[in-house]
């Protein structure tokens, strides 16, 4: 019941409503889903946005070297948009996977801590 109440306030029902399906779907799989995490230009060059690696892109009429990404949307990590990107055209961000579903449901404010 708490769950349903905190459900009702806006914003943060939504982003409850985002986490409980996040959870519920990497508890299921374990989270082994995603096999890195990425930055791709999105929507348009030099803007970034975060994508996680589902595996390579073994498709009929896609050459080799694509792989399967997801680009989640904020603040509902649970949509988003499946990209088949060239493995050179993806920058590595280091980051863990928990680290960016952080980074994304804090619509940035939340940031793993960066020592060059």
């Amino acid at each position: 019941w708490i769950g349903e109440g905190i459900q009702k306030i806006p914003f943060f029902g939504t982003i409850y409503s985002s986490l409980d399906q996040l959870v519920k779907t990497l508890s299921s799989t374990g989270g082994k889903q995603f096999n890195r995490v990425v930055y791709v230009e999105f929507p348009r060059k030099e803007v970034w946005a975060v994508g996680f690696v589902t595996g390579p892109a073994h498709l009929k009429g896609i050459p080799a070297g694509y792989l399967n990404v997801f680009v989640p949307t904020v603040p509902n990590p649970t949509s988003g948009f499946h990209m088949l990107v060239k493995e050179t055209e993806v920058m590595e961000s280091g980051l863990k996977v928990e680290e960016a579903f952080k980074l994304i449901l804090s619509l940035g404010i939340s940031q793993p801590e960066f020592k060059p």
